[in-house]
């Protein structure tokens, strides 16, 4: 083997070398972007679950309260403290345009 056989067999070595470095680069970095992808997704999942539960724990007793107040209250009283200041003849007025701006009969009894 001449000297220039030699220099050409370790060009070409040294060309496979590097398509095998770029491809291995190519590999590597397509694994991180999916080990990324599937950490984010799962991170992301595992987020929401997290913000839903501390909702849950964080409204427990504000519904609790609510529905208290809701069985203990009569309707009359219930409907003074949402609306203060209208009388319940007043409301119905407001019930009652505000079906018809929507299409439906003025009051569920004509409905």
């Amino acid at each position: 083997m001449s000297g220039a056989d030699e220099l050409l067999t370790v060009a070409v070595a040294a060309a496979e070398l590097l398509d095998d470095l770029d491809g291995q680069r190519q590999r590597e970095g397509d694994a991180f972007g999916e080990g990324y992808r599937l950490g984010f997704g799962t991170g992301q999942e595992v987020g929401y679950r997290q913000a839903e539960w501390d909702m849950h724990r964080a409204w427990t007793p504000v519904a609790g309260s609510v529905r208290q107040l809701g069985w203990s209250l009569p309707h009359d009283e219930l409907e003074a403290r949402r609306y203060p200041g209208y009388t319940r003849e007043r409301l119905a007025e407001l019930r009652a345009r505000a079906r018809r701006r929507f299409g439906l009969p003025a009051s569920r009894e004509a409905a």
